[in-house]
């Protein structure tokens, strides 16, 4: 009786991490004397083995393919949201994602005009944009390219091809969130957060609307599966990175409220920092596609600004799976009152990071991927 209960807690806690694909049980019952020293000893060599293998981080492939996808970027400043939007219609294009909606959550004017174009250039224009509204200071901008996205820039002539002119027109982030989620099956929407959380706080705080009965966190509990969030430090957490600690308040409102039943994987940014698209590169990749939004972009603007592809790494694993990358244990995170993060591993937590696969070409790989997908033609 004692093993059983012991085999059934294993079991149980094992499950939800992949393994149940590994056992297929049988309670036994008790051999005779002669025989139950050999059989303490299997148990005791088969719990060894579970216990192993629910301390390794289990790998996860898209359930679906495609995956349903909400991207929430802001736009406007760095450009590895860029890529990552280009890295999102390529998979889209390929069958192995679905896009719902782009969330736009950067505070501020002329943002939104960076969603409508890449829609539009990369041949989704019909893709619903969300924005940020409120009493939100704008955050510092690296590289101001949006101006240039919205028609406002006198060194690109023409202006680059959009669909919606008018942002009165879009609905606030969170309530496309609403929506998306609300016509959704249960658990079967992925969500890339490359920015700020301020739309996601928007969400998890909203109560019941004329999308769903539901309240912002348990249609997220719902609704989603698995939540993959450019943000937090884990190797070098001497202060918060750059996405939590803008506007640390909301983000840590709403880090501390994802429901449990909700994986997250984090994309540090110690690991972004290894992956570097040079923009000489980037200009040669694009050499023959004058009117991309990305080589106009590197042509205007000086982007030699210490861009690594830290937004992109979100995409690839979301939508390629796990093959490509390390990962911590699962676990859980804590935040203090900064927006620091600590991981604290536990079997039964919810939460992982990304890490750097040990190969030396890794890096290179990462590329690689972004690179081909950035020079497939149009």
């Amino acid at each position: 009786h004692l093993f059983k209960n012991i085999v059934y807690y294993h079991y149980n806690a094992n499950e939800r991490f992949g393994l149940d694909k590994i056992l297929h049980m049988k309670m036994v019952q008790m051999k005779p004397k002669a025989h139950i020293r050999k059989c303490y000893l299997s148990w005791i060599l088969l719990l060894l083995f579970i216990s192993c293998q629910k301390d390794e981080p289990q790998p996860i492939q898209p359930e679906e393919s495609p995956v349903n996808v909400i991207i929430d970027a802001d736009l406007g400043s760095s450009t590895d949201d860029l890529f990552a939007l280009m890295l999102l219609y390529r998979y889209a294009d390929m069958g192995l994602a679905n896009i719902l909606a782009v969330v736009v959550d950067r505070p501020g004017e002329d943002y939104y005009a960076v969603a409508d174009v890449m829609n539009t250039y990369y041949g989704y224009p019909n893709v619903p944009i969300g924005i940020v509204r409120g009493n939100y200071d704008e955050p510092k901008k690296y590289i101001d390219y949006a101006g240039m996205f919205a028609g406002k820039d006198e060194r690109v002539k023409n202006p680059l091809p959009r669909t919606c002119t008018n942002s009165s027109l879009l609905p606030d982030g969170y309530k496309l969130y609403r929506q998306m989620l609300a016509m959704a099956k249960d658990k079967s929407v992925v969500i890339l957060s490359v920015g700020f959380l301020l739309c996601l706080n928007d969400l998890i705080n909203s109560g019941p609307d004329e999308y769903s009965d539901l309240d912002g966190k348990e249609l997220l509990r719902r609704k989603v599966s698995h939540i993959y969030i450019m943000g937090g430090k884990f190797t070098k957490n001497d202060k918060a990175c750059y996405n939590f600690r803008t506007f640390c308040e909301q983000s840590y409102n709403f880090l501390t409220n994802i429901p449990s039943d909700i994986y997250v994987t984090f994309s540090p940014s110690e690991t972004g920092d290894m992956v570097e698209y040079r923009p000489e590169v980037v200009l040669n990749d694009l050499a023959t596609e004058p009117n991309n939004p990305i080589r106009l972009t590197y042509a205007n603007f000086n982007c030699n600004t210490g861009q690594m592809m830290w937004d992109a790494l979100v995409v690839i694993n979301a939508i390629k799976g796990d093959g490509l990358f390390g990962f911590s244990p699962w676990g859980d995170v804590t935040y203090d009152e900064k927006c620091i993060t600590t991981f604290l591993a536990s079997p039964d937590g919810h939460c992982r990071y990304q890490m750097p696969r040990s190969d030396a070409g890794w890096s290179s790989e990462i590329l690689d991927e972004i690179c081909r997908m950035n020079t497939m033609p149009d």
